[in-house]
């Protein structure tokens, strides 16, 4: 997910985020929006209550959610430090 918050809030939406057990990658980013996240259900069908949680976190001014149809390929082996 790509989401724009409020600047004095990225913070906290970003700690709100990194605790929901649907969500399991989350970075401060700069760009068009200021926070990515990568979040897992299994099932499509449960997107829709994990957006209902999520309008329910305070300073997210909007956000875009694409599907992922098909995975190709996932590596996640790199580090900031």
């Amino acid at each position: 997910m790509w989401l724009t918050v409020e600047t004095k809030q990225i913070a906290a939406v970003a700690e709100a985020l990194s605790q929901m057990e649907e969500v399991r990658f989350v970075a401060i980013t700069t760009g068009s929006c200021n926070l990515v996240a990568d979040v897992y259900f299994g099932a499509h069908e449960k997107l829709y209550n994990f957006f209902m949680k999520l309008h329910q976190v305070s300073g997210i001014v909007k956000y875009e959610s694409p599907t992922v149809l098909k995975l190709l390929k996932a590596e996640y082996t790199y580090s900031l430090r």
